[in-house]
C-alpha cells in the first residue's frame, strides 16, 4: 500500500504576506536564497544593512522595554526571539545602526557593515533556536521610541541620534 507524504503545513494569509514583505525587501537572487534555505533549513540568513538593521537587546531588558513601548505591541512588526542568545532582535528600518551607540553589551546595533545577517525562521514557522514575536511587516518598531524604552528600563547609556534632515530654507 502506498502512503502519501504528509502535506505541508497550511500557512496563515499574515504569516504569506509577512514572509513576501520580507522577501521584498532584498535584492531578488538574495530573496530567491532566503527561500531555499527556508524550505531546506527551515531558516536562513537574512542580511542586513542594505534594506534592514536589526537592535539585538538581552530578553529580560527586552521584555520589559517593550512594555514602554508607545501604542499597542501588535502595531509594531519584526521583532525575534533568539532562544539560544537569549535576546530578542527588533528589526528596524535602513540606517538605524549608524546612528544608535551605548547600551553594550546589553544592546547590540546590527547593519552597520556589510557582513553583518540575522538567522530567520519563514514568518509562521517555528522552531528550537528562533522564532517570530511579532513578524515582520511595514510597521517595524521606532529605533527612538525602543532607545527611550530601553532608557527608561534602566538600559545606561543608549543613545539614538535621528540622521540629520536639513531644515527647509527660507524665501
Amino acid at each position: 500500500m502506498k502512503t502519501l507524504p504528509p502535506s505541508p503545513p497550511n500557512p496563515s494569509r499574515s504569516s504569506i504576506l509577512s514572509a513576501r514583505w520580507l522577501l521584498d525587501q532584498l535584492p531578488v537572487e538574495r530573496a530567491y536564497q532566503v527561500e531555499e534555505a527556508w524550505k531546506d533549513r527551515g531558516l536562513a540568513r537574512v542580511p542586513l544593512g542594505r534594506q534592514l538593521d536589526s537592535i539585538r537587546v538581552h530578553d529580560n531588558a527586552a521584555l520589559q522595554a517593550i512594555e514602554h513601548l508607545p501604542g499597542p505591541v501588535g502595531d509594531y512588526h519584526g521583532v525575534l526571539y533568539h532562544q539560544r542568545l537569549r535576546e530578542i532582535e527588533f528589526i528596524v528600518p535602513r540606517g538605524t545602526a549608524v546612528h544608535w551607540s551605548g547600551g553594550f553589551p546589553t544592546v547590540k546595533a546590527r547593519g552597520r557593515d556589510a557582513e553583518s545577517f540575522t538567522l530567520c525562521p519563514r514568518p509562521g514557522t517555528l522552531t528550537r533556536q528562533t522564532f517570530w514575536i511579532r513578524p515582520p511587516g511595514p510597521h517595524l518598531v521606532n529605533p527612538f521610541h525602543l532607545a527611550q524604552s530601553l532608557t527608561q528600563v534602566g538600559v545606561p547609556g543608549i543613545q539614538y541620534t535621528p540622521p540629520y534632515r536639513p531644515t527647509p530654507a527660507r524665501r
